[in-house]
């Protein structure tokens, strides 16, 4: 097939249809992250429109293991007679595991650090071997519910087109060369040869002599034709398609919903 007749096929790409499935490609996208932040901040208002106490029994069980390790290397301070002393709430946990003996002072605190009040309801912990990763698991489910109730205050946070490019090209290149060559050679070799006969008999040497003599000529002809035909034809086809968006951080405030 030739370069152009290959041309001619070009129509079959459906262009066309490249750039628009390009273009809605990228605002279904938009939509669809647009839909994922608004269904996260549903499932956040959702959770903080539930009491305290609701949040914490739901959640306590899902604590990682990271956060309480976490939780369990920070410290407190309590005092003691006319000494404050500090301690690692991890350093609770040992004792109370192995049974050993903690200061009334730093049970007395840990109490008033690690109770849960919501409202009328209070959720007091118990520092005792069993009860005190609860109790932790608690305090750190109200952090995570306060947390929260912050974050909604703030409102919607979500991402903005600010502007962007959405560019399709179609790239076309075709070459066709065509090369005809007829070379033509000829050789012609040329023989002469003599022939002798008769005997000696009268004449001016032949007839003296009696010698017929006779010449021949022969000659050779050959004849060469080289032919050379080339057809090269390329064809190339690029589609290119490119998209550009700028975004910028928003908010919808809280106060819109209602």
């Amino acid at each position: 097939m030739s370069a152009i007749q290959v041309a001619s096929q070009v129509d079959k790409i459906n262009f066309p249809e490249f750039t628009a499935s390009l273009i809605t490609g990228v605002f279904d996208a938009i939509t669809a992250n647009q839909i994922k932040q608004m269904a996260a901040y549903t499932e956040m208002l959702s959770k903080v429109s539930k009491s305290l106490t609701s949040f914490v029994n739901e959640t306590k069980d899902d604590i990682t293991g990271g956060e309480l390790l976490e939780f369990l290397s920070n410290t407190f301070s309590y005092e003691k007679g006319n000494a404050v002393k500090t301690m690692q709430y991890g350093e609770v946990y040992d004792k109370l595991q192995k049974g050993t003996a903690i200061d009334n002072e730093a049970k007395t605190k840990l109490t008033d650090e690690l109770t849960v009040k919501d409202g009328a309801n209070v959720i007091v912990p118990a520092i005792s071997k069993t009860g005190f990763l609860d109790a932790v698991k608690a305090r750190i489910s109200e952090n995570k519910y306060k947390l929260l109730r912050d974050m909604m205050k703030l409102g919607y946070q979500k991402l903005v087109v600010k502007d962007g490019k959405v560019e399709t090209k179609l790239e076309f290149f075709t070459q066709q060369y065509e090369y005809d060559v007829q070379n033509t050679s000829e050789f012609e070799r040329k023989n002469r040869s003599w022939g002798f006969g008769g005997s000696f008999k009268g004449g001016f040497l032949g007839g003296i002599l009696g010698i017929n003599g006779g010449i021949s000529n022969t000659s050779t002809k050959v004849s060469t034709v080289n032919t050379s035909k080339v057809d090269m034809s390329n064809t190339t086809v690029d589609i290119f398609g490119h998209v550009s968006i700028n975004f910028k951080s928003d908010f919808f405030p809280l106060a819109n919903f209602q």
